[in-house]
């Protein structure tokens, strides 16, 4: 489960829900972009990556995506950055969710930029 809010030129923020077969956690992102025209989403869909832990998915990332619908919507996100390591990072998320576009109801948004995200995770 993801949930973002972003609003045209500046800050936007997430929060995911992730799991794998070693361990479980949450993240956090805040970064700068475009979001066009803006809005707010709650998705649900799988997160596809190639990070060993949900660990590796904090740190810096490009991202990009889009949304397509208000009210009822069909999103989609695609990013990527490093581990501590040296080691690339990606990811890929897509869904369905309600969300709503601001500040004009429209059928679609698009959004792109960097962030940074923080992890708290636990192993097994």
């Amino acid at each position: 489960m993801t949930a973002s809010v972003g609003f045209g030129v500046g800050v936007a923020g997430s929060g995911c829900v992730a799991a794998n077969f070693h361990s479980f956690g949450f993240t956090g992102t805040l970064g700068a972009g475009v979001d066009v025209p803006g809005g707010a989403d709650v998705g649900v869909g799988p997160l596809i990556s190639d990070a060993h832990s949900v660990d590796e998915l904090g740190g810096p990332f490009d991202y990009g995506g889009a949304s397509l619908g208000e009210g009822t919507t069909i999103n989609a996100e695609v990013g990527g950055g490093t581990t501590a390591c040296g080691r690339p990072v990606h990811y890929a998320w897509g869904g369905v969710g309600v969300g709503v576009n601001v500040p004009i109801p429209i059928f679609g948004s698009v959004w792109g930029g960097g962030s940074n995200t923080w992890t708290k995770s636990w192993k097994w």
